[in-house]
């Protein structure tokens, strides 16, 4: 490449030179910090499924081809039974080498109560299906969750699972039971 310098007194010169360009930034994130976080109910697979499948977005001003790598954080317990975190990084990097800053989301589990106590009286005996309702309330408010994952153990045999309606209800149809006493277990996720 040549170069041509005129001076004031219009006295020129031309020279031969080397242009080097590099690209010595990496990429920014312009997902803004915390804009991925995200607050679940314990027992919520669909929503943890959804708010592990988000991915911050970075751009580079030089390269536009843009690689992600995502550390998934394991679930570190929390002091409440069934609550804790997740905690998920990601790094950029542009096609020249160059790394962006870390990105960090904090998936919060909550913690829910559940209630199958209406089971533990005495059911009459009849020749019909046993039909057990769990309700799940959020564990600082009380009020109804709806879609957590319920699944149902009679005598530590599983019943099933189901998802909990817009009142908080997974109602179980456990089949006709013969005369006994049952030990009742739900649990959330």
């Amino acid at each position: 490449m040549y170069f041509t310098g005129t001076d004031e007194c219009n006295n020129t010169v031309t020279t031969n030179s080397l242009l080097t360009i590099a690209d010595n930034e990496g990429p920014s994130w312009s997902t803004l910090p915390g804009e991925l976080d995200r607050t679940l109910f314990c027992g919520n697979s669909q929503e943890l499924v959804t708010a592990q499948a988000l991915v911050p977005l970075a751009t580079d001003g030089c390269c536009t081809d843009i690689t992600y790598e995502k550390t998934s954080g394991l679930f570190e317990p929390g002091q409440d039974n069934g609550s804790g975190t997740y905690i998920n990084t990601w790094i950029a990097k542009d096609q020249c080498g160059n790394t962006s800053t870390v990105y960090t989301q904090v998936i919060t589990i909550t913690k829910v109560n559940i209630d199958a106590s209406y089971n533990v009286t005495s059911q009459p005996l009849k020749n019909t299906s046993t039909i057990v309702p769990v309700r799940i309330t959020s564990f600082a408010t009380a009020e109804p969750v709806p879609n957590i994952d319920i699944t149902l153990y009679i005598d530590d045999i599983n019943k099933g699972t189901t998802k909990t309606g817009s009142e908080g209800y997974a109602l179980f149809d456990i089949g006709v039971l013969e005369t006994g006493v049952y030990k009742i277990n739900a649990v959330a996720g």
